[in-house]
């Protein structure tokens, strides 16, 4: 949980730091141009939100499995960096006269949003066990 607040923390000093960069997403001959900055900013409000889920579930009690919540911890945190700042892990041929912006960008940054996306369902196995698991008696 601590270590969402220190992510958030340090995306947000990153988003207030960083200069005017913009995230080109191309679908279907049309752009969505996103500032850096408002990404990074939507990425610390989605981030804040999940650990508002756990410091919930932490209050109420609910008894999380441990390495669930760690492997979406660690997910979410590394589709959120690639998607604010895609490599190119498929080297392309560049085309003289075209710009040098890898062509599988998009393809990079559609795979870490279905990742993001798709890793949450873990988060709701997990509270769904949490609440569904036995409890232990202390006596």
């Amino acid at each position: 949980m601590l270590f969402f607040w220190g992510v958030i923390s340090f995306l947000l000093l990153i988003g207030l730091m960083s200069d005017e960069v913009l995230i080109t997403i191309n679908i279907h001959a049309t752009y969505f141009l996103i500032s850096n900055t408002h990404a990074l900013y939507f990425a610390g409000i989605f981030l804040s939100f999940i650990g508002l889920i756990y410091f919930t579930i932490h209050k109420l009690k609910i008894v999380l499995i441990k390495w669930i919540t760690i492997v979406h911890t660690l997910f979410t945190i590394i589709g959120t960096i690639f998607f604010l700042h895609p490599i190119s892990l498929i080297q392309t041929k560049q085309y003289q006269g075209f710009p040098d912006i890898p062509v599988n960008i998009n393809t990079e940054l559609v795979l870490a949003l279905m990742l993001i996306v798709g890793i949450q369902v873990l988060l709701l196995i997990n509270i769904s066990l949490g609440l569904f698991r036995k409890k232990k008696s202390i006596q």
